[in-house]
């Protein structure tokens, strides 16, 4: 659930969600709180990546290596985020939450969610990671 949440909630793409770590999350007792994205770990498939791992770090899409973005918590993604760190342990690698199949449309419902509800375009794709073009040709619908 807090998998699918971030990327609802927060328009994260998968391989952004998937490489989250609990010192990336700012989560008040209540209230809206921040995502810190550091690096995105695509799903490229052990052939294609420079370690034979399904899943090789690098830095966010559409950004300068080492260049970070935070993204706003709603509150009830907080919840979320708060309740599953509390119950769950965090992976191998000390990650949030493991993957799920086909999360991307989530990601797509946030956007358009965020479009619709008047937050201005260019703040969208300050979170989002898109440019302008490609957020009105792909989500503003």
């Amino acid at each position: 659930m807090a998998f699918f949440g971030r990327l609802y909630f927060a328009a994260l793409r998968p391989e952004e969600a998937v490489n989250l770590r609990p010192a990336n999350l700012d989560l008040p007792e209540e209230g809206w709180g921040w995502i810190t994205l550091e690096r995105a770990v695509p799903d490229t498939g052990r052939a294609r990546t420079d370690s034979g791992l399904q899943r090789d770090e690098r830095q966010l899409k559409h950004r300068a290596v080492g260049e970070t973005c935070r993204v706003p918590c709603p509150p009830e993604l907080v919840v979320m985020l708060r309740h599953h760190l509390e119950k769950y342990e965090t992976g191998k690698v000390g990650r949030v939450s493991p993957l799920a199949r086909r999360p991307y449309d989530l990601r797509h419902a946030a956007v358009s969610t965020w479009l619709n509800g008047g937050v201005p375009a260019t703040q969208v794709t300050e979170w989002a990671g898109h440019s302008v073009a490609v957020l009105l040709e792909v989500y503003a619908k």
